[in-house]
């Protein structure tokens, strides 16, 4: 949780997943390795590596995009109002 502006009648408060920003930030390394592993070796014996590097790159970017969840808060006390805003990537299941 960060708090971005904070005055005696605003406050602004952001957070975001930590999960999915170091997943997708390992997730596009492991993908760069891959793509000079496949370059490198093509053809050769060691084309596991580049599958091995290819689906650890592909797990954590879908944990990267499952997990994305951005949301701030902004508390308005003169206007006695709170704005709640919140994005992620898949969409929030309905409520039964």
């Amino acid at each position: 949780m960060k708090v971005l502006h904070k005055s005696s009648y605003v406050l602004i408060v952001k957070t975001e997943t930590i999960l999915s920003v170091v997943c997708g930030i390992f997730g596009l390394v492991l993908a760069g390795l891959a793509v000079h592993s496949y370059l490198a070796y093509a053809g050769t014996i060691q084309d596991n590596i580049f599958f091995g590097q290819a689906a650890a790159a592909i797990t954590l970017l879908l944990i990267a995009v499952v997990f994305f969840d951005r949301t701030s808060f902004v508390f308005d006390r003169n206007r006695r109002q709170l704005i709640w805003k919140r994005r992620t990537v898949l969409p929030a299941a309905p409520a039964r």
